[in-house]
């Protein structure tokens, strides 16, 4: 019997020395380095590139530090054109730093003492019949949360259940700089958004104001899409009727080739001046959310 309390005692002993261990490791800065290695490996693990260059975790201090974040773009765009989306990631983060109030922890409403982001670099890419955002979200290996086939049907209604409610979040300082998203579609288009700083606002204020910081950027997504796209057709179409006009051109005298020649000229004239109007609509389109963008908080 003496034995076998010794074995148990043994035994507690080992795992509570481990888990003190454990617990030295993560509260000194130790989690931090084990977020750095396992992240982008678990992201490879479910079809995501991700590297990370430095994390900072102290739990105690409610401090976390995060810098040099880049995820890749999937990995169909980087093979159809490896100069733009291999050299270009898909997002990027030069430095997200969150400085939690503790305290708080034990009040009706958390805190954030401090809230930095930037560096921030998004590319919304209009190629290959598709987005860049819709071939990454594909190419993600998650469970799918689809209900099974065979499940039964449920014939009572559910009673209604009280939504729990979330604490609030209040934040003592933000402060958003040096962010971007570019658009692409044939040439790039960023959009630079406005720093932001605030003082003493809450998570649902914050939610709001960023709201307005990115309206812009969709207006660009929107007329991206529409614009470039006509353009490039429109310059196709020109390309293709000189192509026909100099072929039947060259198979006859010189006078001919002159005609064809001119003919060409025409049409790429037309060509051009339509890409120039595509593209300085767009650049309208562009220029209002510039402008847009930059007397957001001037008020």
């Amino acid at each position: 019997m003496k034995k076998c309390l010794r074995i148990v005692w043994k035994t507690l002993l080992t795992l509570l020395t481990i888990i003190a261990v454990v617990l030295i490791f993560i509260l000194g800065g130790g989690l931090g380095p084990i977020v750095k290695f396992a992240a982008p490996k678990v992201a490879k693990h479910f079809g995501a590139g991700v590297s990370l260059e430095r994390c900072v975790i102290l739990p105690m201090a409610g401090y976390i530090r995060i810098e040099g974040v880049r995820v890749e773009n999937p990995e169909f765009f980087r093979r159809q054109n490896a100069k733009v989306y291999v050299d270009t990631p898909l997002a990027k983060l030069g430095k997200l730093e969150i400085d939690f109030a503790m305290r708080s922890l034990f009040t009706r409403e958390y805190v954030v003492d401090r809230l930095e982001v930037s560096g921030v670099r998004a590319l919304y890419a209009f190629d290959f019949d598709t987005t860049n955002i819709d071939a990454f979200q594909q190419e993600l290996k998650l469970p799918s949360n689809a209900p099974s086939k065979e499940a039964p049907v449920a014939t009572e209604e559910a009673e209604p259940t009280t939504p729990t409610q979330i604490p609030d979040v209040r934040l003592a300082y933000v402060h958003l700089e040096d962010n971007s998203v570019t658009i692409r579609k044939f040439v790039s288009i960023p959009v630079p958004l406005p720093p932001m700083t605030l003082e003493d606002t809450n998570s649902r204020s914050l939610k709001e104001k960023l709201k307005e910081c990115l309206a812009p950027v969709g207006k660009v997504v929107g007329g991206a899409g529409d614009t470039l796209g006509a353009a490039v057709n429109i310059l196709g179409d020109g390309l293709g009727k000189t192509a026909d006009v100099l072929g039947t051109g060259l198979g006859k005298t010189t006078d001919t080739v002159g005609s064809g020649l001119d003919t060409t000229t025409e049409t790429l004239s037309d060509g051009a001046k339509a890409v120039g109007e595509k593209a300085k609509a767009l650049g309208e389109s562009a220029g209002e959310a510039v402008k847009s963008l930059k007397g957001l908080f001037s008020k």
